[in-house]
């Protein structure tokens, strides 16, 4: 997905008669059919209060590329509307301008690790400016309601205007799937609401919300580039593991850095700086790539607490009789827990190919929390 050539075909605005803006849509095509989603209270008020078919009559739907769109009809029902706060319109193209609107996958897939989100709209400030919102987290998704949050410098217009108002403009937008290596275009859910409060973010209904209410033959698309993303995150992250921050940590953590240095003196004998580095780096990647990529993912989160599990059963405290043997334990328990990683890793081959930067961050961590030791006879 090119996010500067294709969000601006796909945006829409819908502008009131005499209010003027009231919020943003996304555009996308079904076949030779095309249509317009957006949050139910942009035309009809809040909880769909002035509900009246004939609502969208005082409105232009206007596409950000193509201008003016001709309404042919209003899809979901009333109490659809009112429960989900989404509304879909069937409209119509100027004419040849229908095969330059690229394909949208329906998808449901928005809180794996590392993703990112991205959407387009038009906010309420005086500039009036259509914006695409970027860099956005997914903090939560339940019961059909995906919680958004984006970098704060969104939060306010070049002219200064800040706060949810001025956010207000937005609802109705399409929300998708951005990256580097992403190359098909993903909706995932529609923005609905703007949080109020000092939390910088949307609330979005999910698309499957959507996609089961509409005509036969919308079917919902699995993400196919998961593993883009992931390997994406990863390089990211190692990217910011630069000097400075080892250093950093080094300085800071004084306590893991000593341990470290105590628990390398007996498995390693004489070493390096550069070694000590590269411990440090090993368990300040995992450390990122943890609460980036596993932590909020339930089913590889179980997969590496079972793992460390194995590993931290019974004793690991070892008494030693030379550097020599506690290497060598050093280099059997490696081997093991790599085992581990990969028998728990089988049903997520995505992953299995970062196995090397678990275990050794793991261990890493394992020898700075005293949690595996080796004492000399």
């Amino acid at each position: 997905m090119n996010m500067s050539e294709d969000l601006p075909i796909l945006a829409v605005f819908f502008e009131h008669k005499d209010r003027g803006h009231e919020g943003s849509g996304v555009l996308f095509r079904h076949g030779e059919l095309l249509y317009v989603l957006t949050a139910s209270h942009v035309v009809h008020g809040t909880n769909c209060e002035h509900y009246e078919p004939s609502n969208i009559n005082s409105f232009k739907i206007v596409s950000e590329r193509f201008g003016e769109l001709t309404l042919k009809k209003e899809i979901l029902n009333e109490k659809y509307q009112r429960q989900y706060d989404i509304s879909v319109f069937e409209v119509e193209v100027s004419e040849g301008n229908l095969e330059s609107i690229p394909h949208v996958n329906l998808s449901d897939e928005s809180d794996f690790p590392g993703v990112k989100l991205a959407f387009r709209g038009k906010s309420n400030a005086p500039s009036k400016k259509a914006y695409t919102i970027r860099e956005c987290d997914v903090d939560s998704k339940t019961g059909g309601i995906i919680t958004v949050g984006f970098p704060a410098r969104f939060y306010t217009d070049y002219k200064g205007a800040t706060g949810a108002e001025l956010l207000q403009g937005y609802s109705g937008s399409g929300v998708f799937v951005v990256g580097q290596n992403i190359t098909e275009i993903y909706l995932v859910g529609v923005v609905t609401s703007v949080d109020d409060d000092d939390y910088s973010g949307v609330s979005c209904c999910c698309i499957s919300r959507v996609q089961c209410f509409m005509p036969d033959g919308f079917e919902l698309s699995p993400f196919k580039e998961r593993n883009k993303v992931l390997e994406t995150s990863i390089r990211d992250i190692r990217k910011q593991v630069t000097q400075n921050v080892i250093e950093e940590r080094k300085a800071s953590d004084n306590v893991s850095v000593t341990r470290l240095n105590d628990k390398m003196n007996v498995f390693l004998g004489s070493w390096e700086l550069e070694e000590l580095d590269q411990y440090i780096e090993d368990m300040v990647t995992w450390e990122n790539l943890y609460y980036n990529n596993v932590k909020n993912d339930e089913d590889i989160k179980l997969v590496i607490d079972n793992s460390r599990k194995e590993l931290s059963s019974g004793s690991k405290k070892f008494r030693v009789k030379s550097t020599l043997d506690a290497h060598n334990k050093y280099r059997d328990i490696e081997r093991e827990f790599k085992e581990i990683v990969d028998m728990h890793l089988e049903e997520f081959p995505q992953w299995r190919k970062y196995k090397r930067t678990i275990v050794n961050g793991e261990i890493a961590k394992m020898l700075a929390q005293c949690k595996l030791d080796f004492i000399l006879l």
